[in-house]
């Protein structure tokens, strides 16, 4: 791959993924305060509501964010890999790295905060 065509596609898909990223992570933590609170777009829900949002909504989404994430490091990794230029190489596997890691924290994170939210919404149901 020419090392221009490589600087255009890191140049691109750098701002566009995370961009990305931070509506997916926003719609997931407005989610967790729906399930906390109970409050959906100013409306009360019913604890089954809130049991349903949290595996059918937040559960699939942060499998979601994961395979997003997982998918950009995979992208990044093959840049890097079909370039010439260290420099742009250089770049490209950091690129990977930094989503690698945040497939890691949301792969750590997120079933941490998954058993937190499920302890919460039985504390409340238990009141």
């Amino acid at each position: 791959m020419p090392n221009a065509t490589a600087l255009i596609l890191l140049g691109a898909t750098l701002p566009l993924s995370y961009m990305v990223l931070l509506f997916g992570d926003r719609w997931f933590h407005n989610r967790v305060d729906a399930v906390i609170t109970g409050v959906v777009r100013g409306v009360a829900v019913s604890s089954r509501h809130r049991w349903l949002l949290l595996f059918n909504s937040l559960l699939t989404h942060l499998v979601a964010l994961v395979a997003y994430c997982s998918l950009v490091a995979f992208f990044f990794a093959q840049l890097g890999t079909n370039v010439s230029d260290p420099g742009i190489k250089w770049l490209a596997y950091t690129a990977a790295i930094v989503w690698g890691v945040g497939v890691a924290i949301y792969l750590v994170l997120g079933p941490s905060f998954l058993v937190h939210l499920v302890s919460t919404l039985r504390a409340i149901d238990a009141e």
